[in-house]
């Protein structure tokens, strides 16, 4: 389902498109404590969240001053919806570290949908056949309620100790799981920046299978773009 990439100006132009519905639903999303509904549909109808996809699945591969651009222009309306996207977007590079089968699940259908997701290590993953168990808590999961899938960060643990990489640091690995399997809790009550919705997930004793998971230390990009070349972390 390869895709025809977008230009900057293309893409900036759609943009422009949105900003009146983004405007006229500010007000509520700080009320709300979360990206209105009706931003959120118009950002994925216009493609935004798929920017940082690999075109293989359908997205843009769109590069980074070309998304601090997309990113600008909406802030300077609404700065929770442009946080909220550039939150979407960065967390959407995982698309080129998933092993292929992970990818084509996750991304594959729906390219354009919005996940989120939290790298802090706050999980604890327990090794099992086929994949592994997910336990944790995670702040400032910022675009959670509209997410199809979340990505979240966990360290892998031997019996009581975490399990060690082939560099000396912790196995942090980035798993991804549906967000039906996941609770998002009530937590976001900031003093600024209410639209985001930056609220905790929690998980609790969730499978995850292997071809859903990735090291986030070690882990090499499964596609050859530009895009992708510098190291996951760098990226989100």
């Amino acid at each position: 389902m390869e895709s025809t990439l977008r230009t900057k100006d293309a893409v900036l132009e759609t943009v422009k498109d949105l900003l009146p519905i983004i405007k006229e639903h500010r007000d509520n999303g700080e009320r709300e404590r979360r990206v209105s509904d009706a931003v959120v549909n118009a950002m994925k109808e216009a493609g935004l969240f798929k920017l940082w996809i690999p075109r293989e699945l359908g997205g843009d591969e769109i590069d980074l001053p070309a998304l601090l651009e997309v990113v600008e222009e909406i802030s300077a309306t609404d700065a929770a919806a442009g946080w909220v996207l550039a939150n979407v977007v960065g967390n959407n590079i995982q698309s080129a570290f998933l092993p292929l089968k992970g990818a084509q699940e996750v991304y594959g259908s729906d390219p354009a949908a919005p996940n989120a997701g939290a790298f802090a290590p706050r999980g604890r993953a327990i090794p099992v056949e086929g994949g592994y168990r997910l336990t944790g808590r995670w702040p400032l999961v910022s675009g959670c309620h509209h997410a199809k899938w979340l990505g979240m960060g966990a360290l892998v643990f031997d019996g009581d100790a975490p399990r060690m990489g082939q560099h000396g640091a912790p196995d942090l690995k980035i798993m991804l799981l549906p967000s039906t399997e996941c609770e998002v809790l009530d937590t976001w009550y900031s003093a600024g920046m209410r639209g985001t919705g930056s609220t905790d997930v929690a998980v609790n004793d969730a499978f995850v299978p292997e071809h859903r998971v990735f090291s986030a230390l070690e882990g090499e990009p499964r596609v050859s773009g530009a895009l992708y070349r510098p190291w996951y972390i760098s990226l989100i």
